[in-house]
């Protein structure tokens, strides 16, 4: 009888081992996934064109459910231009907009003109926080199209 009693004593010993190695290794396992899962949340955030998630997260203004930071990077794609060639282009948000780039100017014939951004009222909140941007052409894009709404801050 005390035998059996240590043969099944070896049996569960074993059987603890088993039970042990496979608890530490899911644990691994879950350890590596959460931190994976955790990685791509991350740099999803990071990478977001839209900047919808860093644009609530600032606790941006929204129009078209796009925040501030999106118009800024759009807006700085595009400049106001004097009406005339040899005018410079006023502080009050005079003259139009057009797209730049090196490759739109060096081959224009390759790249079609891009849609101007279109600002209504709703728009406001967001074209009056770009009026702040670091970026001198986006602030003048801002004035340009506060201007165009006929709505300029006092």
């Amino acid at each position: 009888m005390a035998y059996k009693k240590s043969a099944k004593l070896k049996d569960m010993n074993r059987l603890r081992a088993k039970y042990d190695t496979v608890r530490r290794v899911f644990r691994k396992k879950l350890a590596l996934t959460v931190l994976s899962l955790a990685a791509l949340v991350t740099l999803g955030i990071w990478l977001d064109p839209t900047r919808v998630v860093w644009g609530w997260l600032r606790g941006e203004a929204f129009y078209k459910g796009r925040p501030t930071s999106y118009w800024s990077a759009l807006l700085d794609k595009f400049e106001v231009a004097p009406e005339e060639e040899n005018e410079l282009p006023s502080g009050d948000g005079g003259g139009y907009l057009f797209y730049r780039g090196p490759l739109e100017r060096w081959f224009p014939s390759l790249f079609p003109e891009p849609d101007l951004p279109s600002f209504n009222l709703s728009a406001k909140d967001v074209l009056l926080e770009l009026t702040r941007d670091p970026s001198e052409r986006v602030r003048r894009c801002a004035r340009h199209a506060l201007n165009q709404l006929r709505w300029m801050p006092q």
